[in-house]
């Protein structure tokens, strides 16, 4: 049998569907004027929550049999990484706002390491690659005025820890498909 019509695969997309609607929610959000950064870096942690549950049951299901393709496994956690590392990004931006400099560092830092880690994992495929770049050079972006204002304005140490992204928040849920029945009017133009 084809992989795509076992229940387990239906499982995971619809939750790679759902974080992308999620990311999708989170860009338009962003767009809005009176969107905060702890509420878009909590959608952010939404969508990384909704693949790491499609990670989980991709690996809850990979003894019995492959269920996924080795980039479906990739895509998945390099957006889980990616929103996570989005949702630092913002909360960056928030910290410096409120003069917590170190704080703000740190989270680009944190979000520097995991976008890191994405580029090792789409090493494989250029399209993937693209995006993290562009995402890598927004934190770097960021990051540097952040710096020195952390070294001469506010003369912060930089924390070992980053500060913990706030509860993940998910705006988004499945529709169920209810087949309609075809009403005999229907039928007898088809």
């Amino acid at each position: 049998r084809p992989a795509e019509i076992m229940a387990p695969l239906s499982r995971v997309m619809c939750q790679v569907c759902l974080a992308e609607a999620q990311a999708l929610t989170t860009f338009r959000a962003s767009q809005r004027a009176g969107s905060s950064g702890p509420l878009l870096a909590a959608l952010h942690a939404g969508a990384a929550e909704l693949y790491e549950k499609a990670a989980k049951i991709i690996r809850d299901y990979i003894g019995d049999y492959a269920i996924a393709s080795d980039r479906l496994r990739r895509y998945t956690a390099i957006g889980s990484s990616l929103s996570t590392a989005r949702a630092h990004k913002v909360l960056a931006s928030e910290l410096l706002a409120k003069s917590e400099a170190g704080q703000a560092e740190r989270a680009c830092l944190e979000a520097q390491q995991l976008l890191g880690a994405c580029m090792s994992a789409a090493d494989v495929d250029g399209s993937w690659r693209d995006v993290l770049q562009q995402e890598l050079a927004d934190v770097q972006r960021i990051k540097k005025p952040i710096e020195s204002d952390r070294l001469i304005v506010y003369c912060q140490p930089l924390p070992r820890d980053a500060s913990q992204l706030p509860a993940a928040k998910v705006l988004v849920s499945p529709v169920p498909y209810q087949l309609e029945k075809i009403s005999s009017t229907t039928a007898e133009l088809a």
